[in-house]
C-alpha cells in the first residue's frame, strides 16, 4: 500500500511541476510583453489544461485508498492547485487579447433547433444552469432518463435561455438520433451521426475547422480542443447512446479537456459517471402534463375539441396510463386527432405493448438490444412486482444468484429501463417499461413468482399466535403478493397443464400461510376471492385439507361476527363440513356442527336452544380441546347470556375466558372488549372504559382491525355516557370508516352511532 501511495505521490509531483513551470513562463511574458507570446499563448493554453486533467483525475483514483490522513492531506492540496488552474486560466484569458491585438474575433456561431413547445422542469432547468455557470469545476450537465421524457427538450431549452442570457459566444448543436416517432409511426434519419468520428467532423464543421482527413480518433479530438480555445462554446450532444461503450468513454475524455470557457450538455438513456452535474428525469408531474395539453389545445383547434370533451378525469386517465411520459401523451394525441382513433382505444393501446409497437421500439428498443441474457430475464420478472423488489426477492423470483441479479439491477438502472432508492436497494419499472416487460411475461416466470412469495409467505404467515408478530413483514409487501395471488387464480384456472397443477397446490398452500394475515389486517374481499378459489381447486384435486382451510376463512368472513350474511355462511360450514368429513375429522365435524348449530340459533332468538348447544360444545372442549377452543365457547355463551340481558352471567363467562387466554392476545383482546360491554350494559362507565381500553390496544398490537373498530365503536359509546362528545364522534367517525370497508355487521350501528352525535 506505501508503494502504491509513493505513485499517486509522483503523478502529484508531475501536476505541481507542469503549474510551477507555468507561473515562471508567464512572470517571464508579463515582463517582456513581446510578440513570442502570441506563439506561447497556445501551449501555455494547453499546458494548463493538461494539469488540471491530471488534478482531476488523482481526485478520482484516491478513492480507492484507504483515508488516511496523508491522503487527506494531499487531497486538499489537490483542491487548492485546482484553484491555481482557475487563475491561471484567468491570467491567460486577459494576455491573449493584448497579445493579439486586432485579429479578427470568430463570428459567433449558432445550429440551435427552434423549440417546438416546453413546459414545466423549473427545477431541472435550474440544476442545468448549475452545471453550466463558470464556477461548477465539471464540463457541464449530463441529462438522462428513460426515452421519451423530454432530455432532447429540456437541453433545448437550457441552450436557448443560455443563449438568450448571452452566457455562451457560441451554440454547437449535435444530435445522434437516428428515430423520429410520429403518427405514421417511427421515421429514419439516415444522415444523423451514430459514430464518434462522425460526432466530431460535424462539430469541427460547425466551427469551420476541417478534420476528417485526419488518421485517427485522438487526433480529431485534439484539433477540435485546440479550434475551441478562446470560443466560450455551448456544445449540446443529444442521443449519445447510439455511440459504443468505447465512444461513449472517448466522449468523455474529450470533454474533460475541453477549454474552461467552453461547456457541454449531454442527453443520454444511459446513466454516466462523468465528471458533470447529472440532472435525472422523471416522468412529468401531472399538474405539468395538464398545463402541456392547454398549451397544446392553444395552438390547435382539434387538440382542443379533444381536451374540452374528455375533460381533466379523462385526460388524468391518458396521463397515467402513458406513465407520465410528454413523448407517449403527444403520440397518442396525434393518433386522435390525426388518424381518428378512439380514446378508448388509445388507451387500450397504451395498457399493451403488442398493440403500441411504434412507441416501445423508439423508447426501448436500443436499451433491449444492449441487455445481457440475465438483465432480460430480471427486466421480465420486475414486471410481476407491484411494488419495488428487493434483491433477495427478484433473486429468488428470477431464479438467478443474487450477484447476477444485483449486476442486471445496474444494468436496467443505466439504460433507463429500472429504477431503484437511493441505497441500490429496491428495483421498480415505470409504467411504459412496466407494459413492455410485462408482454415479455411466461408461465415459467410467473410460477417462479409465485414460489418465491409463496416460500415468502409460508416464512411469515401460519395461524399460531407466535406467527402473528411477523405478519408486518407481509404487510410491507402486501402489493407484491396481492400480484400472487392474482397470477396463482389465473393460472389455476387455465386448463389441465402442468402449469394448472402446481399452481392450484401453490394457491392452497398460499391460503394456508395467509388466511389469518389477511382476516387481522381487514383484506377481506381479496380473501373471499382467493377462498372460492381455493375451495374449487382443492375439491377438484381432492386435496380435503385445502377445501377445510378455504371454506373455514369464508365462514370466518360471513359468520355473525363479521360480514353476517346468513345464507352465504351456511353455505360454506356445510361444504366445510363435508370437507372435514372426507379428511376423517368426525369430532371436528360433530363440535363445528354443534357450534354452528347454536350461533343460528341465536341468530333466530331462540337463546334457550344455542345455551343447550354452547353448552354441549364448551364440556366437549373441556375435556378433548385447546384453551383457544375453550376461550372462544365461552365467549360465544357469554354473548347468548348478554342477549337474555344475564349480564352477571355473562360477566362471568368473559372473566373465565380471559383468565384463560393469558397467553392468548387475539382471545384476551375479545375478552377485554366483552368485559366492557357488559360493564356499558351495567351502567358501570368507568370500569367498561378500563376494559374497553385494554381490549383495543391488544387488538392495536396484533393488527386485528375489525377488532380495532369493535373497540372503537364501544369506545365512543361510553365517552358519549361520559359526555366526551369530540372524543366520541372521532373514535365513531373510525369504526366507521373501517366497517364500511369490510362491510362489517356493525356498519348500521356505527351509522346510527356516528348521526346521533352529530345531531347532538
Amino acid at each position: 500500500m506505501q508503494e502504491a501511495f509513493g505513485s499517486l505521490t509522483r503523478e502529484y509531483k508531475r501536476a505541481r511541476a507542469l503549474l510551477d513551470g507555468l507561473d515562471d513562463a508567464l512572470d517571464e511574458v508579463e515582463k517582456q510583453r513581446r510578440p513570442l507570446f502570441l506563439l506561447q499563448g497556445k501551449k501555455l493554453n494547453r499546458q494548463v489544461r493538461k494539469a488540471r486533467v491530471l488534478f482531476q483525475d488523482l481526485e478520482e483514483m484516491a478513492i480507492a485508498y484507504p483515508a488516511t490522513p496523508e491522503l487527506r492531506e494531499l487531497l486538499d492540496d489537490v483542491d487548492r492547485q485546482l484553484d491555481r488552474c482557475d487563475r491561471l486560466e484567468d491570467v491567460l484569458a486577459e494576455l491573449v487579447p493584448a497579445s493579439v491585438g486586432t485579429a479578427p474575433q470568430t463570428p459567433a456561431i449558432d445550429n440551435l433547433p427552434a423549440i417546438d413547445l416546453f413546459v414545466g422542469r423549473e427545477a431541472e432547468i435550474a440544476r442545468c444552469l448549475e452545471g453550466l455557470s463558470p464556477q461548477e469545476r465539471g464540463w457541464g450537465v449530463v441529462i438522462d432518463g428513460q426515452g421519451g421524457l423530454g432530455k432532447s427538450a429540456l437541453a433545448l431549452a437550457v441552450a436557448h435561455l443560455c443563449r438568450k442570457e448571452g452566457f455562451f459566444g457560441a451554440y454547437l448543436w449535435v444530435s445522434a438520433k437516428t428515430t423520429y416517432l410520429t403518427a405514421r409511426g417511427v421515421q429514419q434519419d439516415i444522415l444523423a451521426p451514430t459514430t464518434l468520428d462522425a460526432l466530431l467532423d460535424e462539430l469541427a464543421q460547425l466551427r469551420g475547422v476541417e478534420i476528417r482527413r485526419l488518421g485517427t480518433t485522438q487526433e480529431k479530438c485534439q484539433h477540435l480542443e485546440r479550434a475551441l480555445v478562446g470560443t466560450r462554446s455551448l456544445l449540446v450532444l443529444d442521443n449519445l447512446e447510439t455511440l459504443t461503450a468505447e465512444e461513449r468513454q472517448e466522449v468523455g475524455e474529450f470533454l474533460r479537456r475541453l477549454p474552461r470557457d467552453c461547456k457541454a450538455i449531454v442527453t443520454s438513456r444511459r446513466r454516466s459517471g462523468e465528471s458533470a452535474v447529472t440532472v435525472r428525469l422523471d416522468p412529468l408531474p401531472w399538474q405539468t402534463a395538464y398545463e402541456l395539453f392547454a398549451c397544446l389545445a392553444a395552438k390547435d383547434a382539434d387538440v382542443l375539441d379533444v381536451v374540452t370533451q374528455l375533460g381533466e378525469s379523462g385526460i388524468q386517465k391518458l396521463y397515467t396510463a402513458a406513465g407520465g411520459s410528454p413523448l407517449a401523451l403527444r403520440w397518442t394525441m396525434r393518433l386522435i386527432t390525426q388518424k381518428s382513433y378512439s380514446y378508448e382505444r388509445v388507451l387500450e393501446m397504451l395498457a399493451q405493448a403488442a398493440m403500441t409497437s411504434d412507441l416501445h421500439g423508439f423508447v426501448f428498443a436500443e436499451s433491449l438490444e444492449q441487455l445481457s441474457a440475465q438483465g432480460r430475464q430480471v427486466f421480465s420478472t420486475l414486471a410481476l412486482f407491484r411494488a419495488p423488489a428487493t434483491l433477495p426477492m427478484l433473486a429468488a423470483a428470477s431464479g438467478l444468484p443474487i450477484e447476477l441479479v444485483q449486476g442486471a439491477c445496474e444494468q436496467l438502472v443505466q439504460l433507463s429501463l429500472a429504477e431503484s432508492d437511493p441505497e441500490h436497494a429496491h428495483f421498480h419499472l415505470l409504467p411504459l417499461t412496466s407494459t413492455l416487460a410485462g408482454s415479455r411475461i411466461d408461465d415459467e416466470s410467473g410460477l417462479r413468482f409465485a414460489q418465491a412469495w409463496a416460500e415468502f409467505a409460508r416464512t411469515y404467515g401460519g395461524d399460531h399466535p407466535a406467527d402473528f408478530a411477523s405478519y408486518d413483514q407481509l404487510e410491507a409487501e402486501w402489493p407484491n403478493l396481492q400480484s400472487c395471488m392474482v397470477w396463482l387464480q389465473e393460472a389455476s384456472s387455465a386448463g389441465y397443464t402442468a402449469i394448472h397443477k402446481r399452481s392450484s397446490l401453490l394457491l392452497i398452500e398460499f391460503i394456508r400461510s395467509l388466511r389469518r394475515f389477511l382476516w387481522f389486517r381487514g383484506y377481506w374481499t381479496e380473501l373471499v376471492q382467493i377462498a372460492r378459489q381455493g375451495f374449487d381447486v382443492s375439491t377438484a384435486s381432492e386435496h380435503w385439507m385445502g377445501a377445510v382451510w378455504s371454506a373455514q376463512c369464508l365462514v370466518w368472513v360471513y359468520g355473525p361476527y363479521a360480514r353476517n350474511e346468513p345464507e352465504e355462511a351456511e353455505h360454506w360450514m356445510q361444504r366445510l363440513l363435508y370437507a372435514a368429513g372426507q379428511c376423517g375429522l368426525q369430532e371436528d365435524v360433530d363440535i363445528y356442527r354443534q357450534r354452528w348449530e347454536g350461533l343460528q340459533a341465536r341468530a333466530r332468538g331462540d337463546l334457550d336452544l344455542a345455551e343447550a348447544r354452547l353448552q354441549a360444545v364448551l364440556y366437549f372442549c373441556r375435556t378433548h380441546g385447546t384453551v383457544r377452543q375453550i376461550v372462544t365457547t365461552l365467549n360465544d355463551l357469554g354473548r347468548v347470556r348478554c342477549d337474555l340481558k344475564d349480564f352477571e352471567r355473562a360477566n362471568e363467562c368473559f372473566k373465565q375466558a380471559y383468565a384463560l387466554a393469558h397467553a392468548l392476545e387475539e382471545q384476551r383482546a375479545i375478552c377485554a372488549l366483552n368485559l366492557g360491554l357488559v360493564a356499558f350494559h351495567q351502567s358501570d362507565l368507568p370500569l367498561a372504559q378500563r376494559w374497553l381500553q385494554e381490549g383495543q390496544n391488544l387488538a392495536l398490537k396484533i393488527h386485528r382491525r375489525d377488532l380495532v373498530a369493535e373497540g372503537q365503536f364501544r369506545m365512543a359509546r361510553v365517552l358519549s355516557g361520559l359526555g366526551r362528545k369530540t372524543e366520541a364522534q372521532e373514535l365513531a367517525g373510525q369504526a366507521l370508516a373501517t366497517f364500511e370497508r369490510l362491510r362489517h355487521a356493525s356498519l348500521e350501528d356505527a351509522r346510527a352511532l356516528s348521526r346521533r352525535l352529530s345531531d347532538e
